[in-house]
C-alpha cells in the first residue's frame, strides 16, 4: 500500500475455507457470479505493526470511497495476446518460469489461445522451474502424453520423469536400482512419452530414453544399440558426470559385434530376403512405426516387390507425421521408377499417404538450413508454421556458415520497413532462437551488424515490453564483447535510450534499467556523452515519483552515475528521515547467514557480494564460477542459507546438481543478470 503500490502484481488470493474469516466471506459474497480478493500483507517489526495496519485500513477505505465516486464508464486495458506470448517466449527464453507463469494467466486473462496451448505453456514453465513434482503430479499429464506436441515440451517432460523419479540414483550411483525401477515402474507409466520420434539433445531427457530401449524387449538389439549412439551423439554434455553416466547407460547395450540370438526376430531384418520376413516386419507397423522405417531404409530387400516396401514407408511415415521419417519415405519414393510411382500413387490410400509426406517436408522446409533462406521463407509467408520447429533446431544444430550477415540483415530492412509488418512480428517471436544461436558463438566480430539489426528491430517496435528491455540488454551484451566502432556504440545507446523511455516506470523496471546502465559501466566507453545522456534519462525518470523507487535503487543508480563521472544526489524525498522509521528499519537480517551467487559474469557478482556486506557486514558471501557441476558447488548449494542462481550466465546441466542438492530450500533466479536484479532476489525472498 502507499509508496509500494508498485509492487502490486493482480494476482487474485484463493481463499482457505478452513479459516473461519475467509469462510465468512466465502459465505457472504458465494451469491455473486465472480469476485474476486487481493490479500495485503504486513511486513513491519511488531513494533509498528498495528500503526502500519491502521494506515492499511486508512488507505483501504480511500480507495473504497474513490471507486463509489467515479464515473460509471470503465476502460480495462487489455495488452494483445500475441505481445503477451512474446513475453512468456523470452520469460522462458530467460528460464525465469515463475514470470512465464504470471504472464500464462495474463494471456488467460485475455481470452486465452487455446486449452491445450495453454497447457503445454504451463507444463514448460514447470519445466523450467524444476518442479518436477508439478510435472508428474498434473492431473492432465496423461491427456498430453497421448497428444501430439512440441520438441521442446518432449524433451522437459522426459526430463521432468528423470529428475523427479531417476536423478537420485544417478547421484548415488546406483545404475541397477535405476534401470530396475524405471523398467518395473515407469516404462509402462509414462510409455506415452517415449514414443517420441523428436530430437533430444538434454543430457537427462537422452538418459531417460537410453533407459525406455535398455527396458524394451521387443527391439532388435542391434537397432537399440545404433539407436543409443545416435542418441548419445547429438547429446550436449556440460559436465562430466553426464557423459559418464551416459557412458554407462551405453555400456548396457549389446556391442555391435556381439552375437545376436538367431531366435530374435528383428535381427533377420537387415538380411531378408523372403517375403513372409517383410509381412513379420509389416506386422510391427502399427505398434512401432518408426523400428519399421527404419529396417526399411538400412534393410537389405532383394527378393521383396520394391514397391511394397515404399507403401509401407508411406504408411508409417504418415503415422509419424515427422520431417525426418518424411525424408526417409520421400527418399525410398524417388528410388521408384515413374511408372512404378504412377502404379502407387493411383491406389488412393497411398496417394494420401505421399500427400501427407510432402506436406511434412514443405511444412518443415526440408531444405532450409540457414538463416537468411530461413526468413526469406518467413517473408514470403508470415503465417508459416514450421518457422518455430526450424528455428529452434537451427539454434542447436545450425553452423556458422549458416549465417550469411549481409544477406540476413538486408532481409530484416527489407520485412521492416515494408508497410506490411506480420513479417516483422513473426520475426520478433522467434528471436530467443536467434539469440540462442548467436550466443553459442558469441567470441566472434563477424555479428556485429546482426547484433546490431536486430536490437533496432525491437527498438523500433510500438508494443514494446519491459521483457523486450531485458531482452535487448543481453543482445547488447552480446554486441559489446566484440569490436564495437564508435558509431555503432552511438547508435546502441540511442536505441537502448528510445526503449528505456517506452518500457513505462516503477520499482519493477527500475532493476532492468540498473542492469543496462551497469553493462554500460563494465564494457569500455567509446562515447562519454552519449553515455552520460542515458544516465540522465534514467534519473530523471526516478526523480519524475522518487517514492517510487526503494532507497538501495537510488543508492545503486548514484553509485553508477559517480563510476562514470556524473556526481548526483538523492533527492531528500527519498532519503529515509526519522518520520519514516519503517523505512528505515529494514525488516530483512542476513547477518551470520551463507549466501551463494553461482554466475558466469564474475564481476556482477562482486558488485552483489560487495552490497551485502555493507548491509549486513556479518554475512558470508561466496562466489562460484564453476561451468560444470564441480564437488565445491555442490557443498556450496547444500551448505548455503540462500543461493543465487543467474540461469542466463551459466550453464543449464548445472541446475540439476544444485537442485538435488537444495532439496527443499529454495533456489534465488533474479530477473536479469545485473547485481540490481541479483540484489532485489535476496532482499525479497529474505523479506
Amino acid at each position: 500500500m502507499g509508496d509500494s503500490y508498485t509492487d502490486f502484481v493482480n494476482q487474485p488470493y484463493h481463499l482457505d475455507p478452513n479459516d473461519s474469516v475467509e469462510l465468512a466471506m466465502i459465505e457472504a459474497y458465494s451469491g455473486l457470479r465472480s469476485f474476486k480478493v487481493f490479500r495485503f500483507t504486513v511486513t513491519a517489526q511488531d513494533k509498528q505493526k498495528e500503526e502500519r495496519i491502521r494506515q492499511v485500513f486508512n488507505a483501504l477505505e480511500i480507495l473504497r470511497k474513490q471507486l463509489a465516486s467515479r464515473p460509471a464508464r470503465r476502460l480495462n486495458l487489455v495488452r494483445h495476446r500475441g505481445r503477451i506470448l512474446r513475453d512468456i517466449n523470452i520469460a522462458l527464453y530467460r528460464q525465469d518460469g515463475k514470470r512465464a507463469h504470471q504472464y500464462l494467466t495474463e494471456l488467460r486473462r485475455a481470452g486465452g489461445i487455446g486449452e491445450q496451448n495453454e497447457l503445454f505453456l504451463e507444463l514448460r514453465c514447470y519445466a523450467i522451474d524444476g518442479n518436477w513434482e508439478k510435472i508428474i503430479d498434473h492431473p492432465k499429464l496423461r491427456i498430453v502424453m497421448d497428444l501430439p506436441r512440441p520438441r521442446v515440451l518432449s524433451e522437459a517432460l522426459i526430463e521432468a520423469v528423470y529428475g523427479y523419479q531417476l536423478f537420485g540414483m544417478e547421484v548415488q550411483q546406483d545404475l541397477d536400482g535405476q534401470r530396475q525401477l524405471f523398467e518395473s515402474n515407469l516404462a509402462k507409466s509414462y510409455r506415452g512419452l517415449f514414443l517420441t520420434t523428436q530430437k533430444l539433445t538434454s543430457p537427462n531427457a537422452v538418459k531417460a530414453y537410453l533407459l525406455w530401449l535398455l527396458s524394451d524387449k521387443n527391439i532388435d538389439p542391434k537397432l537399440a544399440r545404433r539407436k543409443a549412439d545416435k542418441l548419445a551423439k547429438s547429446v550436449q554434455c556440460h559436465s562430466d558426470g553426464d557423459r559418464l553416466w551416459i557412458d554407462r547407460l551405453l555400456a548396457e547395450f549389446a556391442h555391435p559385434q556381439e552375437q545376436v540370438p538367431e531366435h530374435t526376430v528383428a535381427s533377420q531384418y537387415s538380411q531378408a530376403t523372403t517375403l513372409d520376413d517383410f509381412q513379420h516386419l509389416s506386422l510391427k507397423a502399427d505398434e512401432d512405426p518408426q523400428l519399421v522405417i527404419d529396417e526399411l531404409v538400412e534393410g537389405q530387400w532383394i527378393d521383396v516387390p520394391r514397391e511394397k516396401v515404399v507403401a509401407l514407408a508411406l504408411k508409417c511415415a504418415s503415422y509419424l507425421a515427422s520431417p525426418e521419417a518424411a525424408q526417409q519415405a520421400n527418399s525410398l519414393l524417388n528410388e521408384l521408377s515413374e511408372e512404378l510411382q504412377k502404379q502407387l500413387l493411383g491406389k488412393p490410400v497411398y496417394a494420401k499417404f505421399a500427400s501427407e509426406v510432402r506436406i511434412q517436408l514443405q511444412g518443415q522446409g526440408n531444405e532450409i538450413t540457414t538463416w537468411h533462406d530461413w526468413l526469406a521463407q518467413l517473408i514470403e509467408d508470415p503465417n508459416w508454421r514450421g518457422a518455430k520447429a526450424i528455428a529452434e533446431e537451427g539454434s542447436q544444430h545450425w553452423s556458422e556458415e549458416a549465417m550469411n550477415c549481409a544477406r540476413f540483415v538486408e532481409l530484416i530492412e527489407c520485412c521492416a520497413g515494408s508497410d506490411d509488418q506480420r513479417a516483422a512480428q513473426a520475426l520478433r517471436d522467434h528471436l530467443t532462437s536467434l539469440a540462442t544461436w548467436l550466443f553459442n558463438r558469441e567470441s566472434s566480430n563477424r555479428w556485429q551488424s546482426v547484433w546490431m539489426i536486430l536490437i533496432e528491430l525491437l527498438a523500433l517496435d510500438e508494443n514494446t515490453s519491459q521483457e523486450d528491455m531485458i531482452f535487448v540488454t543481453d543482445l547488447a551484451r552480446g554486441c559489446l564483447q566484440g569490436t564495437v566502432t564508435t558509431k555503432e556504440y552511438s547508435v546502441l545507446i540511442e536505441y537502448m535510450t528510445l526503449m528505456q523511455g517506452a518500457c513505462g516506470a516503477g520499482s519493477s523496471v527500475a532493476d532492468i534499467w540498473l542492469d543496462m546502465l551497469e553493462l554500460l559501466v563494465l564494457y569500455p566507453c567509446l562515447k562519454a556523452s552519449d553515455r552520460e545522456e542515458l544516465f540522465l534519462s534514467v534519473f530523471n525518470s526516478f526523480s519524475v515519483s522518487p517514492l517510487r523507487y526503494s532507497y538501495t535503487q537510488w543508492q545503486a543508480l548514484i553509485q553508477l552515475c559517480c563510476e562514470i563521472g556524473v556526481p548526483l544526489a538523492i533527492p531528500e524525498v527519498a532519503v529515509p528521515n526519522e518520520r519514516s522509521e519503517e523505512q528505515q528499519i529494514s525488516t530483512v537480517d542476513l547477518n551470520g547467514k551463507r549466501i551463494a551467487i553461482y554466475t558466469l559474469t564474475e564481476s556482477v557478482a562482486h558488485r552483489v557480494r560487495d552490497k551485502l556486506l555493507e548491509l549486513f557486514p556479518d554475512a558470508d558471501v561466496r562466489i562460484n564460477s564453476d561451468k560444470v557441476a564441480t564437488e565445491k558447488l555442490k557443498v556450496l548449494a547444500r551448505e548455503s542459507d540462500y543461493f543465487i542462481f543467474s540461469w542466463l550466465s551459466s550453464a543449464h546441466q548445472a541446475f540439476y546438481a544444485i537442485k538435488a542438492e537444495r532439496k527443499n530450500r529454495p533456489l534465488l533466479q533474479p530477473r536479469g543478470k545485473g547485481s540490481s536484479s541479483m540484489l532485489s532476489c535476496i532482499l525479497d525472498c529474505s523479506n
